[in-house]
């Protein structure tokens, strides 16, 4: 998976400076891949056509022998790794709402299990020699803190503790580990994996060394002797955000592995067991130039026989005598390099075929019409064909089928780009490209892609005679090329002015010894600005692995269903999102789902004639992954990258393996949360075994294969009844407050709509509340969709722009079972339910309620009035306070009070009885759960219940919420018992305060103020109020809870104390 580039690729693996070929103080390696011309795939990508040849590179490097301290380093990782996997396994069966807890304290019981076992075999010892005074210090400590571990995990495993508490311990295990495992003399570099196009250095990936050493057992790195999936990206890039304006990168399926020189064999019996053989080959071009219709050595710009760089001169005897240790294995022959054997289309079934039509103008002309057009490709050349006497231009309706190939569909114009209504795009100059979809009176060039499906041949003569004439073309062995630092081809091009001829000889020897070859004669050099200013003249073969038996033929079924919480593209917070697979060389797209950030794509995409080398066994244990990016369609520009997740598919060599399950993957966007995907993946063996059957395609006008049955989930019918009781602190939007906002409600592709609100100042709910519709859900939660929630504002002039979205992630929590007999009841009452609260104990700062509203507060509990028991006895003896509580009112047995050690809202389920608070979201941005909430633009109040619906036809259950609900506002009186303060900031030079009351209900001017300037208490950070405040105020259009400030009496400064309830 290579994004488009125009210039050979070639990959180098260096440690250090060995292995860096621009490094002329170290010896000459075989660090690098031989250039190759990356292939299109079809659809989006390029590949490098490694197919049973596949490059291998060798790097030695000298380094401090620290074998003990790299294996000591791995086992602490691999105790921390294999406690991780199965803590990760727990965590997902707790993660489903009716858990078996004694099942799952058994698997975890288990987990620690096989923990104490790897823990108590210890660390190996260390060698005699070569050891630090850190190292036993080192290994002390850690030697201490695995016993320590090893009896608390002794303990936890036969201890009565809860599950959540057990699974909390061991992650403590799992960050002890990785702490000890921490080497501070690590001092092998890291192993860094470069990609370089021509003579630019694009990607790269950094590895840690201990994580491919190769050693015995435990002491393994994780990623030693695994082939696996590595991403490169930019190294100019800071911040992973920069990674949007950078179009450089790469997927790269390999197999690393760092060892000793002592322990060299292990890795060429590896590569025995995947079944491949080592080669090793000297390489040589031979150069030409066409000048004047003549090719020959005359305007070469390099020398006649050179590397594929064309900076050391090499002829065939300057290879003479073959290196120390080292011989010849037959003669010289002719191969050109891989990636100019395949054509673009190969090891495809179809293929999209290309021609731009192009028209140029004069200035302050109108454009030709068509009959007036020239026809090119991409670059800008003419199209031209042989008809067996000449070679002449053609236009799109001459231009014959390649041979092996058949048309699918008639020509179309391709305005899936950044292009006008009929798909043309302009510029100045046609040659210097900077293409724009839009007209302006300079540009005088303009052009549109014209695109024809054709599908392959499989006429088993058409496929012998064109098999015939690529042999023939290899035969000379001649690649092509503009210039000789482009891109080559193996067929000619009328503009192609350089060409090329690679030779291979065979070398065999003893693989310990470099075959490092040392040619004569000064180096060729270039200008001081050039990267490559510096090049050896030390030259080494190449090496590949061979594989000689023949690839297996695979095919992928990626069965994308939905998606939910992706990041949002657009200013409206929305997206319009698309699917890119991508998988070994083939990639494919879903269909467009527009304005949504949660679509449903229910499509099926098929990947055929999937070519893997290797035994079966090896993919079966090591699948290559499957890279879906998810993208955001533009009309205008790029489209934008939203996110990426990364699967293995399920392996199925045989019909008797079970099929894979629809499952939610993690979208990550540069390492952030970008939504979950629900999607499932196959990988068939397509070896004339039987395959299951084509999925069918979607209903038309639509193409593409949908999910089968046996994959989808199984639809129930439900009903969603919804109370949109209103909106609460919307923001402005473009400049304008929200004043008539309307809310829609979507899931499964059906929605409604409530009626907008006239006026959010004078009441902002909404006059008819309760809404419902029917939908079809699966009956699993786990693949139900999310409810998506769209506040609009209507506005002047019929617009109705979006202000607010919020996502409903998860409706289990508003299933319910509504039971006929109940539900009128339920209707009614469901504004008057109060939760009921679990009794907790007077701790710090309280919250009271008063449970007789008649009581009035003494505003002084050590005043001389004399009443024999008033609201202070009560409340003492609430708190238990055995210095002020009276002896009488505990002998007349009254009541204590009930007292709440925090705010109401918690107790009581943030009064969340009737109307639940959705925070709603606007612009582009994540919609992840931990973010907080203080960044919403709105707050939406109210309910959902969901219910499945009787498939037999019986009577429907009735409603759950009432039709007739009141939303217009009520005049309400707030009354406000204010009993103590504790701890204010101090004031006063003296370190003291005067503070007093002030209440202000509302927000803005309009808001009710009380000021009690003559009761402040004097020089107190502690004071003891006593007293109650009434206020009148009407809900909901008093959206903000009361504000309680202590003011300062000399200062005025609100600084003492504020709180918000």
């Amino acid at each position: 998976m290579i994004h488009p580039i125009d210039t050979p690729i070639e990959f180098e693996v260096s440690i250090g400076n060995y292995g860096n070929k621009l490094d002329t103080n170290v010896p000459a390696q075989s660090s690098t891949t031989p250039p190759s011309n990356p292939l299109f795939d079809g659809r989006q990508y390029h590949y490098l056509p490694w197919f049973e040849q596949k490059p291998c590179v060798v790097v030695d490097s000298q380094w401090e022998d620290c074998t003990f301290r790299i294996t000591s380093m791995n086992i602490l990782y691999s105790m921390a790794d294999k406690l991780e996997t199965g803590l990760v396994e727990v965590k997902k069966e707790m993660s489903v709402e009716l858990y078996d807890i004694d099942a799952i304290k058994s698997q975890l019981g288990d987990v620690l299990d096989d923990f104490i076992g790897d823990v108590s075999q210890g660390l190996p010892q260390l060698p005699d020699k070569e050891v630090t005074k850190l190292d036993r210090l080192r290994r002390g400590v850690r030697v201490k803190e695995l016993k320590e571990l090893e009896r608390a995990a002794i303990y936890l495993r036969n201890s009565p503790v809860k599950l959540e508490d057990m699974v909390d311990e061991c992650e403590d295990y799992i960050n002890s580990l990785r702490n000890l495992a921490i080497e501070p003399q690590q001092c092998i570099p890291d192993v860094i994996v470069w990609m370089l196009a021509g003579r630019k250095r694009v990607a790269c990936i950094r590895i840690p060394a201990h994580k491919l050493f190769y050693a015995d057992g435990k002491g393994r790195g994780q990623l030693c002797s695994k082939v696996q999936t590595l991403f490169l990206a930019p190294p100019t890039v800071e911040e992973d955000e920069d990674l949007e304006d950078l179009k450089d990168g790469a997927q790269v399926r390999m197999m690393l592995w760092l060892e000793m020189e002592k322990e060299k064999s292990h890795f060429a019996e590896e590569v025995k067991l995947i079944g491949g053989d080592f080669a090793v080959y000297a390489e040589t071009y031979e150069n030409e130039a066409c000048l004047l219709g003549r090719w020959g050595t005359i305007g070469l710009t390099r020398p006649n026989w050179s590397d594929s760089r064309g900076k050391i001169k090499q002829s065939m005897d300057a290879f003479d005598p073959p290196p120390h240790g080292w011989s010849w294995d037959g003669p010289w022959f002719q191969q050109p390099e891989l990636s100019t054997m395949f054509d673009m289309d190969e090891s495809r079934d179809e293929w999209m075929e290309e021609i731009y039509e192009n028209q140029a103008r004069y200035p302050l002309s109108s454009w030709p019409d068509e009959s007036k057009s020239y026809w090119t490709n991409v670059t800008g050349d003419a199209i031209k064909e042989n008809d067996g006497k000449e070679e002449k231009e053609v236009t799109k309706d001459q231009l014959q089928c390649p041979e092996g190939w058949l048309w699918k569909s008639d020509w179309q114009v391709d305005i899936g780009r950044a292009v006008d209504d009929e798909g043309w795009e302009y510029a100045i100059e046609a040659g210097m490209g900077n293409w724009v979809p839009y007209e302006r009176n300079g540009y005088l060039f303009r052009r549109r892609r014209w695109v024809r499906m054709r599908i392959r041949d499989k006429n088993a003569k058409v496929v012998q005679k064109k098999k015939q004439k690529r042999e023939a073309a290899l035969k000379e062995g001649w690649e092509y090329a503009r210039l000789a630092h482009l891109t080559y081809h193996i067929t000619r091009h009328p503009l192609d002015f350089a060409r090329r001829r690679r030779y291979l000889r065979k070398l065999t020897g003893d693989p310990r010894r470099p075959a490092i070859f040392h040619f004569k004669g000064k180096e060729r050099k270039k200008k001081k600005d050039d990267d490559d200013e510096e090049v050896g003249n030390q030259q080494v073969p190449r090496i590949f692995v061979t594989f000689s038996a023949p690839a297996h033929t695979y095919q992928l079924r990626a069965y994308i269903y939905q998606a939910r919480d992706m990041y949002g593209g657009d200013k409206s917070g929305l997206s319009d999102p698309y699917c890119l697979v991508s998988f070994h060389t083939s990639s494919d797209r879903t269909r467009v789902i527009s304005e949504t950030v949660c679509p449903t794509w229910d499509q099926t995409i098929l990947m055929k004639s999937i070519r893997i080398f290797g035994d079966t066994s090896k993919v079966v244990e090591s699948p290559p992954p499957i890279i879906i990016e998810f993208m955001d369609k533009d009309t205008v520009g790029r489209d934008e990258f939203i996110g990426r997740t990364e699967v293995r598919p399920v392996i199925r060599l045989s019909l008797d393996t079970p099929g894979p399950r629809l499952d939610w993957f993690p979208i990550v966007r540069y390492n952030k949360y970008g939504g979950e995907l629900l999607a499932a993946f196959e990988l068939l063996l397509d070896e004339g075994n039987e395959l299951p059957f084509t999925p069918p395609t979607a209903s038309p006008p639509h193409t593409h294969y949908i999910v089968p049955s046996g994959i989808r989930p199984i639809l129930q019918k439900n009903r969603v009844e919804i109370l949109c009781w209103g909106v609460r602190d919307m923001k402005r939007f473009q400049l304008l407050p929200v004043m008539s906002p309307l809310v829609e409600f979507e899931c499964g592709g059906v929605a409604v709509k409530s009626k907008p609100i006239k006026n959010t100042k004078s009441n902002p709910n909404f006059p008819d509340p309760v809404l419902s519709f029917d939908v079809l859900l699966p009956k699993e939660e786990l693949y139900a969709p999310p409810l998506n929630i769209r506040v609009m504002d209507k506005r002047s002039f019929g617009r109705c722009p979006l202000v607010g979205t919020h996502v409903v992630k998860c409706m289990r929590s508003f299933i319910v079972e509504p039971k006929p007999s109940q539900s009128h009841k339920l209707a009614v009452a469901v504004a008057h339910k109060v939760a009921t609260p679990t009794p907790s104990i007077y701790e710090g700062e309280v919250t009271v309620v008063v449970e007789d509203v008649k009581e009035a507060l003494d505003s002084d509990p050590d005043s001389q009035k004399k009443v024999e028991f008033d609201w202070w006895s009560k409340y003492y003896y609430s708190i238990d306070d055995p210095r002020r509580t009276q002896q009488e009112y505990i002998d007349e047995g009254y009541d204590k009070m009930k007292i709440y050690p925090n705010d109401l809202e918690e107790s009581f389920n943030k009064f969340e009885d009737l109307a639940q608070t959705f925070h709603l979201y606007r612009g582009k941005g994540s919609r992840d759960p931990e973010e907080l909430a203080g960044e919403s633009v709105g707050l939406l109040k109210g309910s959902l219940k969901v219910y499945p619906l009787p498939d037999d036809g019986s009577k429907e259950p009735p409603p759950v919420f009432s039709k007739t609900i009141n939303t217009k506002p009520v005049e309400c009186v707030v009354r406000l018992y204010v009993i103590r303060a504790v701890d204010l900031m101090a004031q006063d030079p003296d370190g003291k305060s005067d503070p007093y009351i002030k209440v202000k209900v509302g927000k803005g001017g309009k808001g009710k103020k009380i000021a009690d300037k003559d009761g402040y208490i004097p020089s107190n950070l502690n004071p003891i109020f006593g007293k109650m405040f009434e206020l009148k105020a009407h809900l909901p259009i008093v959206s903000v809870s009361i504000i309680l400030s202590c003011v300062c009496h000399f200062c005025q400064e609100y600084n003492c104390c504020k709180s918000q309830h």
